[in-house]
């Protein structure tokens, strides 16, 4: 009877908002791990410039920085590999988590009689995360396979997209709470902000020659304002399901 008990302690389910918090913390995860990916090779690069500025000239420093800074973005593929490859192995795994995440939610959902919101809404939201952890999966793939360096502007999208999640996890979190829907107009205002970035790194690309690595750079930039759909998207669906909370 008390290992059925314990059983039964440690099998005690979760609530709807919980589950989701749990979703969108695998998707932080995944944000956090792709702006690493991201800073590595120009922490790198910056480095390596420091290594050469010290053995040469005041004349010749910013020459030094200027080749290197160009040799962090032309010559990935020849020394950056490892870091793409690592990032890719650690998605997959994060990935994996928010995928049995979202599976716990959708099964909690079907067996619940009540729920914080509209099951319909909910299960939106839980989609278009999904898709963000998904896109942002596909954004290290792509940097792995295509051994590019993003503009700056993708830096800034992705610092975007992390503190829309953050908004977006508060909102969930005070899901019961007047203070919710300031958090979730938040987090849409600052997926929307994403635009802006991706626009400022495509005037950066298109400045340069037009080379197959111009048109690889602008595909992974692309991939960030997918998330940012995504992301306005599952804010969406939750502020519909408070306004269909207080009709």
């Amino acid at each position: 009877m008390n290992q059925l008990t314990d059983r039964l302690r440690r099998r005690k389910r979760r609530t709807i908002p919980e589950l989701l918090l749990r979703q969108i913390a695998h998707t932080i995860d995944g944000v956090e791990l792709a702006r690493q990916v991201c800073a590595e090779p120009v922490a790198r690069a910056a480095d390596r410039a420091d290594d050469v500025v010290a053995g040469t000239g005041e004349a010749g420093a910013g020459q030094a920085r200027a080749g290197l800074g160009d040799a962090a973005l032309t010559e990935t593929g020849r020394t950056e590999t490892g870091r793409t490859e690592t990032g890719r192995a650690e998605m997959a795994e994060i990935e994996h988590r928010g995928d049995s995440a979202r599976a716990r939610l959708i099964d909690h959902m079907s067996s619940s009689l009540t729920t914080p919101l509209d099951r319909e809404d909910i299960f939106r939201a839980s989609r278009s995360i999904d898709d963000v952890l998904d896109n942002v999966r596909d954004f290290i793939r792509e940097l792995d396979l295509w051994q590019v360096q993003i503009p700056s502007g993708g830096a800034a999208a992705l610092e975007a997209i992390a503190d829309a999640l953050v908004h977006l996890e508060e909102g969930v979190r005070t899901i019961r709470l007047p203070e919710s829907q300031s958090h979730l107009l938040a987090a849409r205002k600052a997926a929307k902000g994403v635009r802006s970035h991706y626009q400022h790194g495509l005037a950066e690309i298109f400045d340069g020659e037009l080379t197959m690595d111009t048109l690889k750079r602008r595909e992974a930039l692309r991939r960030l304002d997918v998330v940012s759909l995504r992301l306005v998207e599952a804010a969406d669906a939750l502020l519909d399901g408070q306004v269909k909370r207080t009709m």
